[in-house]
Formats: C-alpha cells, structure tokens, sequence
C-alpha cells in the first residue's frame, strides 16, 4: 500500500495588499482563505494521509478571529476525515508563548514542530504508516544560521517512509532574489539527507530544488501570488506526492490553486515599441481575474496623454491594472 501526502506553505493568511484599494485588498485576503480551503479539498480528492504546512501559514503569529477560524474549522475536518496534519512555523509566523500556535483550537488538529533548533529536527513516528515525519523549527533567535548544520552531523532513527518540513533558503535562489536568505542551505545537501522528500517553505515561486533515486524536495510556492515580484508572479499550487512502501518517491505532481494570476509587462525605451504596441499587448491579457502591472517609458506631452488614455481604457477589463510610468534615470536603475 502506498502513502499519500499534500504539501503547501506560504499561505500568509492576514496579508494586508496595502498596494490595493481597501475593497480589493479585501477580496484578495479572502482569495488567501479560499486558497487554504482548495488546498485541503485537493488533499482530500488525492486521498492523502498526511497534510504538511512548510511555515508561514499566517503571516503575523498575531492572525484575525476570522482566519483562525477558517483554518481550525478545516483542520477540523481533514482529522475527522483521517488526514493527519503537521507543521512548522515560519519567519512570519513564528511560535512563542502569545503566537497563534499556542491556540487549542489550532493545536487540537495539527502536530506543531517547534522548540529548540539547535536540538535538531523535532520529530513524529506514525507505526501504522511505517512514517517518520520530522520539521525543522524556524530559528528567531539566530535567521542567519544554516538550518541543516545540525541535522547532517547526527545519526538520525527513521521508518522507511520519512518526510522533513523545512523553511528556508536554497542558495542558488538566495543569489538571484537577496531578499531571501535566512536559514540558507545548499540543494545538495539535501540528497545527503535520509528523508525520501523534503517539503520546503520560504520561497514563494513553485520550485523543485533538487531530485534523486527515490526522493526530492520542493517548494510548495505560496498558493496566491501576494505581489509584482518574480517569485509571485503566474500559476501557484501545491504539491502531490507518493511513496511506495520503501519510502521511495513515486509520484510528485502539482495542482493549481489560485483563484487570481498576478503578472508583468516591462518596456523600456530603447526597446522599438510604441504607444499602441503595449495597448495590444495589455489587451490580450485581459482578464477579471488578472492582477498585471506594466512599466512604461514616459512620453512627451501629448504622447503621455493619449498613451495614458489608451492604457486606462483597459483597467475595467481586469481585477487590477497598473502602469508605471518610468523616467530614462529610473529606467536605467532597473537595468
């Protein structure tokens, strides 16, 4: 018999959108709701057993009444239904004696890997299953500190089957977004691990980090896209797997979550293009259900006004539209 698991992060329920007008702010904090609740409907059409949270399922450890309550009533309702759930928290979300994580009504469904980092991985033995779960607690004391030091240096008593929940930073993405680089670890490190998979958290962008016989790791990527960066942008979903009764990874696959598409458009002024050639590329994307931020050379005097004009004209045909209109000195910072 095989085991079957779901694995997503990054959430960030409470997020506030400030960028937006309140009333969309709104509906895409309700969008980060939905998402968690698609996620565990996924899970239970995969037929999981284990459900797994990579850290920052909320993005303060101080979250509304309101999404406490969607995610404890659908904790809730996968452990009613079998589904045995774990988690860490993340650098967002971080465990302390006033954090959400100390709520009943959170911890009653959920088996919260924190403590002591420098302990090593905290971990969970399920017999039946011939499973080890293991989570790795985000460090607030020291974000900078390699999370996998300690682990690679310990003789570790797994079951065949064995999982590890981690959030942090794969060096290769750290060099190319710096904004992420706490926790930071190499993704050969990882096939040093004995775990048949590692469910990763931190990074926003849908990557498989590393593969190798019988295992592999993965960033679940944020569910919703929560702004205009590169790691935010397109498809979001959550991840699939299977392992055989070795612990073998057998099957890893994703499923689109995200109910809006967040993306870009960049055109400099060098670039040949006009006015009317960003006004048809903006329109091919309409859509009311597209967030789309486009960034465009200034023009002069009249040119400005009717680009403007062609532009705004748009707006209504998407959930968000906006222009950015870059001056050459402004341009040339981004280059």
């Amino acid at each position: 018999m095989t085991f079957r698991f779901a694995h997503c992060g990054d959430f960030h329920l409470g997020y506030d959108f400030g960028y937006l007008p309140p009333r969309k702010a709104a509906a895409r904090q309700a969008d980060l709701r939905v998402a968690f609740f698609r996620s565990v409907r996924e899970t239970l059409k995969w037929g999981a057993q284990a459900f797994l949270v990579s850290g920052d399922l909320f993005d303060t450890p101080h979250p509304s009444e309101r999404d406490v309550e969607i995610v404890s009533k659908n904790l809730a309702h996968l452990s009613k239904k079998g589904v045995r759930c774990f988690a860490i928290p993340g650098n967002h979300d971080p465990a302390h004696s006033e954090s959400v994580w100390n709520r009943p009504e959170i911890l009653n469904n959920i088996h919260l890997f924190h403590g002591d980092p420098a302990a090593g991985p905290a971990q969970e033995n399920i017999a039946e299953l011939n499973l080890t779960i293991a989570g790795i607690p985000w460090d607030t004391e020291d974000a900078f500190k390699p999370p996998l030091q300690e682990i690679l240096t310990r003789e570790l008593h797994l079951n065949d089957r064995s999982i590890l929940l981690l959030h942090g930073s794969e060096a290769a993405l750290a060099s190319e977004h710096p904004a992420f680089k706490e926790h930071p670890f190499q993704a050969d490190d990882l096939k040093r691990l004995p775990f048949g998979y590692v469910a990763i958290g931190h990074y926003h962008k849908p990557v498989d980090v590393a593969r190798w016989s019988g295992g592999g790791a993965c960033y679940s990527g944020s569910p919703e896209g929560l702004r205009f960066s590169d790691h935010n942008l397109g498809e979001r979903s959550i991840v699939l797997g299977e392992m055989d009764e070795r612990g073998s990874l057998v099957r890893l696959e994703r499923k689109p979550i995200n109910a809006r598409t967040m993306k870009t458009l960049s055109y400099s002024a060098g670039d040949g293009t006009t006015a009317d050639d960003w006004f048809r590329a903006v329109d091919d994307m309409r859509d009311p259900d597209t967030l789309l931020r486009v960034r465009a050379p200034k023009q002069n005097g009249d040119q400005q006004r009717r680009a403007e004009i062609l532009l705004s004209a748009l707006s209504s045909d998407f959930f968000y539209l906006d222009v950015i209109w870059e001056s050459p000195r402004e341009q040339e910072h981004l280059v």
